[in-house]
């Protein structure tokens, strides 16, 4: 299933954060809420603040155009994650230790 905002969606996915279907599911995913939470944000925010972080400077899309949810986004992804928590985020994506 792919959504409205062009996003690649399992089967049966319906969960959602902030209005925003979540696309990715299990460690990542409570990886992005537990630092949600900690830091005041959205899980959104968490993996934008994590993206900056990436060499080449990815720009990534949001796939919004309400305004409110674009300014929000955008104050979080000011978000400066340690490099524990990026690393912890990764460790989650990929499913395994990173050395």
């Amino acid at each position: 299933m792919v959504t409205k905002a062009g996003i690649l969606m399992a089967p049966g996915d319906t969960k959602h954060y902030d209005s925003s279907p979540v696309w990715l599911a299990g460690a990542i995913d409570r990886a992005l809420a537990r630092l949600a939470a900690h830091h005041g944000v959205s899980p959104a925010g968490v993996a934008l603040a994590c993206l900056r972080r990436l060499p080449g400077s990815p720009v990534p899309v949001i796939g919004t155009l309400d305004p409110a949810r674009i300014t929000t986004l955008r104050d979080e992804a000011e978000l400066s994650l340690s490099r524990q928590e990026w690393y912890a985020l990764l460790e989650a994506a990929r499913g395994h230790e990173v050395a």
